[in-house]
């Protein structure tokens, strides 16, 4: 997946709507693409208009997913709190969360959507999202998808090409995110 060139295109974006404040929540998880991700929306915001302030703020939202299949209330009640404390830290207009399950439970089902409303919100997923609650397609959520899929297609031509048409030409392919706004289960 082109993990790069989908945190350039969520920063491009946000700068191009004129957001002047914009939150990116950061899960340190050590996994590549993550870092990836984060790496190259650093980098670009590095190269745009000083008229835009992008804080990057760590966030380990991937334990809310652990304690959430044991204790749901208890997960969002204080995921929820937590979320809050840096939401109230600044007046922002637009803000990314990596996880979308985790924006609908803690941000779009809960009294956080009404308090801190953004002109923007941006967010990832894949190919075949999950169905989120009404209150999440209400927000017009922009997703940056990665179509797993396709990537996995593309790998599976490629082993053909070297495996059966003994081909020696080895390279490297980037299935590119593509972006919509999230209304329904469904992703054109």
């Amino acid at each position: 997946m082109d993990c790069v060139g989908a945190g350039r295109d969520i920063v491009l974006h946000l700068g191009r709507q004129g957001w002047n404040r914009v939150l990116i929540l950061v899960d340190p998880l050590k996994i590549s693409t993550y870092q990836e991700v984060y790496q190259s929306m650093r980098e670009t915001t590095a190269n745009i208009s000083a008229n835009h302030r992008f804080d990057f703020v760590d966030f380990q939202m991937n334990e809310f997913f652990d304690r959430y299949f044991s204790d749901p209330c208890g997960a969002v009640e204080d995921y929820t709190l937590r979320l809050e404390n840096i939401l109230k830290t600044d007046n922002y207009d637009a803000i990314f969360c990596p996880y979308d399950e985790f924006l609908d439970r803690c941000y779009a089902s809960t009294k956080l959507a009404s308090l801190y409303p953004y002109k923007e919100i941006i967010s990832m997923s894949n190919m075949r999202p999950t169905p989120r609650t009404v209150d999440f397609y209400r927000l017009g959520v922009r997703e940056w998808i990665c179509d797993f899929e396709m990537m996995i297609r593309k790998a599976t031509e490629i082993l053909h090409s070297i495996v059966f048409l003994k081909s020696r030409i080895y390279r490297q392919v980037r299935v590119k995110y593509f972006d919509v706004i999230r209304t329904s289960d469904r992703v054109l």
